[in-house]
């Protein structure tokens, strides 16, 4: 299972790279580099970091191509598989806003693009809602595992208690 999903994240990643970088010769260093990275012996062991990995890049794919179920989905499970997981939802936050950015703190030309969201000064709601909401998952998907831990134990932060331990 840990090695499946370690093989579907460096496909989402190599896809991932390849977007965001451009070419495939980006694409396949940046998936060798992880590969072969010491800790990625990790990867292969009964743990959730592979999972997680698979979670987390699939999010971000997802995202930025703007198909936010599907981020969302993904953004759900990184929230269940570790507590922690939480914090995926303030980089795709700040993923979800940043076409309302000024175009000097993105990173491109001070006009706005005839292509932009927010072009004419136009700021659809309801685009900048399904990004939150999908950017807001990862929590959702702790509080639902702290909701379940709750059932159990009788207290929703007994997870917190083993981390100690």
């Amino acid at each position: 299972m840990s090695l499946l999903a370690f093989a579907g994240a460096l496909v989402y990643l190599f896809r991932f790279t390849r977007e965001v970088l451009g070419g495939d010769r980006v694409a396949q260093t940046a998936t060798w580099l992880l590969a072969t990275y010491p800790f990625a012996l990790w990867y292969g062991v009964p743990y959730t970091e592979s999972l997680f990995l698979l979670e987390a890049v699939g999010a971000f794919y997802h995202f930025r191509r703007d198909e936010y179920a599907k981020a969302g989905a993904w953004g759900l499970l990184v929230g269940l598989t570790r507590p922690n997981g939480c914090f995926l939802s303030i980089p795709l936050a700040v993923m979800a806003v940043a076409p309302w950015f000024p175009g000097w703190l993105r990173g491109g030309p001070p006009a706005e693009s005839p292509d932009s969201p927010v072009s004419g000064g136009h700021r659809p709601a309801a685009a900048l809602a399904h990004r939150l909401a999908a950017a807001a998952l990862p929590g959702v998907g702790v509080l639902l595992y702290s909701a379940y831990v709750w059932q159990l134990t009788g207290n929703p932060l007994s997870w917190a208690e083993g981390h100690v331990a």
